[in-house]
């Protein structure tokens, strides 16, 4: 398992989109007042290696949304990894996993200022939203 900076330039800037055959996302989210962490965890259930993309957007309303966040995660055969980011409680964003396997599982989570996951605060695997292209 490695972590790899991101594509792109700094926050902000456009990010070219990497080639993968799934993307996936949660949709709109927004941080409770009680959580100031965003933990994305990734798990990689298939048979080969697997390098997935992590991007976190702002959503800027009405303005395009920006990207705030990325990550390379190469991972191994059943391993995982996570990302724990610090926001501001109310923070509206969106979390894009984009990878080559269907085999890969995220899951995005709120936590408190001792970055404890938050009851109900889940986004699992299955309810991510399988981005046609």
């Amino acid at each position: 398992m490695t972590n790899q900076p991101g594509p792109g330039g700094p926050k902000g800037q456009p990010t070219p989109a990497p080639t993968t055959k799934h993307q996936y996302t949660t949709g709109p989210l927004v941080l409770p007042e009680n959580a100031p962490f965003l933990g994305i965890h990734v798990l990689n259930n298939s048979a080969s290696q697997q390098t997935i993309h992590v991007f976190v957007y702002q959503l800027n309303s009405p303005a395009a949304k920006t990207v705030v966040h990325t990550n390379i995660m190469v991972l191994s055969p059943n391993d995982s990894n996570r990302d724990l980011l610090n926001f501001q409680p109310g923070f509206f964003g969106e979390v894009q996993i984009r990878c080559d396997s269907r085999r890969i599982f995220p899951h995005v989570y709120f936590a408190d200022p001792n970055a404890t996951p938050i009851q109900g605060g889940n986004i699992h695997a299955a309810s991510f939203i399988r981005r046609l292209v």
